[in-house]
């Protein structure tokens, strides 16, 4: 218990000190509906391994050119490979066990992918 409140105070402490480079910080909650994973044989233009996904609840405003509908992310908006394939094994574990998910995003246009859907900030689970 003593460990989970420090955990906790600690966590606050950096939320606080954290500078915001996000214009607005948004969220959206809902569940995963299409959930397309690029491969290098591919028409869309889209580098291989991007991941677009849809969630349940489109979210009112991203300020990105392709609009609200989608989100993506690829090797180019998303550098690190682990946090890629850790966002995307928590949206396929969304998938196949229906929960309902948070998307973290900024709605002012700072974070898109290079087709121009909104790249997740966070994916956050239940």
């Amino acid at each position: 218990m003593r460990q989970a409140i420090l955990s906790a105070t600690m966590f606050a402490a950096a939320l606080v000190a954290a500078p915001h480079v996000e214009a607005a910080t948004q969220t959206v909650t809902g569940t995963i509906g299409s959930l397309f994973v690029q491969s290098t044989v591919t028409g869309a233009g889209r580098p291989a391994g991007t991941i677009v996904f849809q969630i349940s609840t489109a979210p009112a405003s991203t300020g990105c050119a392709a609009g609200s509908g989608f989100f993506e992310y690829s090797a180019t908006s998303v550098t690190d490979a682990e946090t890629r394939s850790n966002m995307t094994a928590a949206l396929l574990s969304a998938k196949t066990n229906s929960l309902t998910v948070t998307i973290i995003y900024d709605d002012a246009g700072a974070y898109c992918d290079s087709q121009g859907y909104a790249v997740p900030i966070d994916v956050v689970l239940p």
